[in-house]
């Protein structure tokens, strides 16, 4: 992953913006083409990138040392563990944006509002009858 960061995607300062991507040769093709120097200098950036994520890494799982104690002894006892979990267990998220289950599930929400609101206006009832009394006179059939 790093070394396509480097040489695919030309993400580094110290290579530049420079792309060695060829869609024509294989994955398993070894050829390149850049010279020996700009491979040694690929190989020193890509290694740098690998230290630098490792020990931020370590240190996120250092300065976080106790929610992850209580996560891993949660684990031992489930095996699997959902989101709501680790919210009872941890705390929120603290970020500002919502995670990708949160915009599902709030999306899910909403159209069933949405719905549910559309079907007042219709005046479809949203909830179960119980009663005959409860069942409009004008209620509409089919669609």
């Amino acid at each position: 992953m790093a070394y396509s960061i480097v040489t695919v995607y030309g993400m580094n300062k110290e290579i530049g913006n420079l792309s060695f991507y060829d869609s024509k040769q294989s994955e398993y093709n070894f050829q390149k083409p850049y010279s020996d120097a700009t491979a040694e200098k690929i190989d020193k950036e890509v290694k740098s990138l690998i230290d630098f994520c490792y020990q931020r890494t370590k240190k996120l799982l250092n300065d976080h040392r106790d929610k992850l104690e209580i996560i891993a002894k949660e684990l031992l006892e489930k095996e699997i563990l959902f989101q709501t979990d680790l919210e009872r267990l941890i705390g929120k998220r603290p970020f500002s944006q919502q995670t990708n289950y949160e915009k599902y599930t709030n999306g899910q929400e909403e159209k069933k509002e949405a719905k549910r609101e559309e079907s007042k206006k219709e005046g479809i009832p949203t909830e179960p009858l119980t009663e005959p009394s409860d069942i409009p006179k004008d209620l509409p059939i089919g669609s």
